[in-house]
């Protein structure tokens, strides 16, 4: 024991002549001030995906580059100030950088993503969120994590630890913090900031072009700031008055009036069309219910553009629901975190006509905040799937590990035949919700699916969406046959909320030649299009939509329903319907110009998002 004391403290007396040494002091004092420059890079190489891409960013972005290392090192001065220790501040300071590096890959590879500010809000979400999406971490994280234990280890044992007593550090830790959080906690003034540094609050019209120009960690801040929503320039309620006072109030129509139809909407989870994809091959068809439903007189289809892919699903809801523009919002926000009061919505319209309204979803209530808001877009009521499960008549049986679209659909007819009449119901699936990957493994599959052009894991992660949209298919199918023998008149909307993402960085769609790339035109328009179909068991008399090949955004859905069962518009759903002549499938997601014209009938648009938002 004492010979095992005795190379201790030689070994102690040794280090401690190493750490005496002015070469290692400099050395060590220097690698511990050069850490905010490996966590920039850190970052930038997990979102940029190459060594060659963070050389290429600091060379054509020196400006945000410089921005990003002050604010960087303000961070960490704060960390170190707070901590004193060398080694705690490089552990806390590279745990908080590999954690948002790794979370930032992984969801741009599942989702086409970035990190967003609005994800750190979702955190008290993250047990829902954790069987959405995992895959294996890339060899550069486990790389990445052996260099922060690694230094974390160096610092430890050659430390020059912070000499300031405590009633000096922290409250100069919490000056440094609270600088940055004031920075951020004013949008007008930090936006002269940013422009200083050649970074604009007009990048974020489009993420990519954001997180690809000013990088990372620029981009982010941009969109902290941002976080909140902001009022529009030239926005007051006198002026979105005045701009709704050229449209009129629209009466119902006397056959509405009569007999008010019963509406049926059920967001289905990632339906889309698979037999889009290159090379296909299928045992039967996956959507032959939804062709056959189309195909009715007393139908109306097309594509729905969205402005999400893969996830985002509130994001399309919000927009149906309420006719209102979430490209009005920051693009890292979900809607119904920011909501202060009752929306006005095509749901509460319907509710003050003498509407039951009603919406089921089978996940839980609380996700995405559902349970709070949508009682505010005018729901008398919210069943989530706990709800759901205590009701007697329905059995909840789980399909691919998810409620089946089967029991979806016997809720769907559950509700609609104990309502009231007339009766609005939104319903949202969940069965086809991603993952992919073996997702039915254990069901088994009653429908195949092959295409040569894909690898193997593409290939099985497809089998399994179109297994998933088969079961959704069939469920369309039960409600349409649900509704034509109905003797209340009753209407149908269905739709996807997005396309699924099979695969990471859309191999699968490009492998397929489904796409050449996630950024032309063309492209975003394949990537943000979903069908939909209105059916009804009487004849629609529509006054915007053809009866086949109709092309109409989110907002503009259910405004097209109220024109095809003559149930009257309000000012502003008039001018939605004059929207859509002259946009009638517009999102910002396409990258695609308008004319100036066009784009000023969208600021009408914008006030009313943000009126409704904020009630200011």
């Amino acid at each position: 024991m004492d010979q095992l004391k005795n190379k201790f403290r030689a070994a102690r007396d040794t280090i401690a002549g190493i750490k005496s040494r002015t070469t290692v002091k400099i050395v060590v004092t220097a690698a511990f001030a050069a850490l905010p420059i490996a966590h920039l890079f850190v970052l930038e190489w997990f979102s940029r995906g190459s060594f060659r891409g963070v050389l290429e960013f600091a060379e054509a972005s020196p400006l945000a580059v410089g921005f990003d290392l002050i604010l960087l090192y303000a961070l960490f001065a704060a960390a170190f100030l707070a901590v004193r220790k060398m080694w705690a501040a490089a552990a806390l300071s590279g745990a908080g950088t590999l954690l948002v590096s790794i979370i930032n890959y992984v969801k741009f590879a599942l989702r086409g993503e970035y990190f967003y500010p609005r994800d750190v809000v979702m955190f008290r979400s993250a047990g829902d969120m954790a069987g959405f999406g995992l895959m294996p971490l890339p060899l550069k994280a486990w790389l990445v994590i052996a260099a922060v234990l690694l230094s974390i280890a160096l610092f430890a044992v050659f430390s020059y630890d912070l000499r300031v007593r405590f009633y000096v550090r922290l409250p100069l830790a919490a000056a440094v913090a609270g600088s940055v959080a004031l920075f951020f906690s004013n949008a007008a003034s930090a936006e002269g900031v940013f422009a200083r540094f050649k970074l604009y609050y007009s990048s974020t019209n489009m993420q990519e072009y954001n997180y690809e120009t000013n990088g990372f960690v620029a981009a982010f801040a941009i969109n902290t700031a941002l976080f909140g929503v902001t009022r529009p320039e030239g926005y007051s309620a006198a002026e979105l008055s005045a701009r709704l006072s050229a449209y009129p109030e629209e009466p119902a129509a006397a056959e509405f009036s009569a007999e008010k139809p019963d509406i049926i909407v059920v967001l289905s989870e990632a339906f889309w069309d698979p037999r889009l994809i290159p090379g296909t091959e299928f045992s039967r068809d996956p959507l032959a219910h939804f062709d056959r439903v189309s195909a009715s007189p007393d139908s109306v289809s097309g594509q729905l553009l969205v402005s999400v892919m893969g996830g985002g699903t509130v994001r399309t809801e919000f927009e149906v629901l309420t006719g209102l523009n979430a490209d009005a919002l920051p693009t890292g926000v979900i809607v119904y975190d920011i909501v202060k009061g009752d929306i006005p919505s095509y749901v509460s319209r319907f509710r003050g006509m003498g509407y039951d309204t009603a919406a089921l979803h089978t996940f839980k209530a609380g996700f995405y905040n559902r349970a709070s808001v949508l009682p505010r877009l005018g729901f008398n009521a919210f069943y989530g799937v706990d709800e759901l499960s205590r009701i007697d008549g329905v059995t909840l049986e789980t399909k691919g590990g998810r409620a089946a679209d089967s029991s979806f659909a016997e809720y769907v007819k559950y509700f609609m035949d104990k309502a009231g009449a007339p009766a609005f119901l939104f319903g949202i699936s969940m069965e086809n919700h991603g993952p992919y990957w073996g997702k039915y493994g254990r069901d088994g599959f009653d429908i195949e699916t092959a295409n040569p052009l894909l690898s193997e894991s593409d290939l099985n992660a497809l089998a399994n969406y179109v297994q998933g949209t088969a079961h959704a298919d069939e469920a369309l199918g039960a409600l349409a046959d649900y509704v034509d023998a109905r003797e209340r008149p009753t209407v149908l909307v269905w739709f996807g909320d997005h396309l699924p993402y099979l695969s990471p960085n859309y191999s699968a769609l490009l492998e397929s030649g489904f796409i050449s790339g996630a950024t032309a035109p063309d492209d975003r328009l394949k990537l943000y299009s979903t069908p939909f179909v209105i059916h009804a068991n009487f004849p629609l008399e529509s006054d915007m939509l053809p009866a086949s090949g109709a092309e109409v955004s989110t907002y503009n859905l259910l405004n097209a329903v109220c024109g095809a069962i003559g149930a009257g518009r309000s000012p502003f759903m008039s001018y939605l319907a004059d929207l859509y002549a002259s946009a009638p499938y517009y999102s910002s997601v396409l990258e695609t110009d308008l004319p100036p014209e066009t784009r000023e009938k969208f600021t009408t648009q914008y006030y009313q998002t943000y009126h409704s938002i904020t009630g200011n």
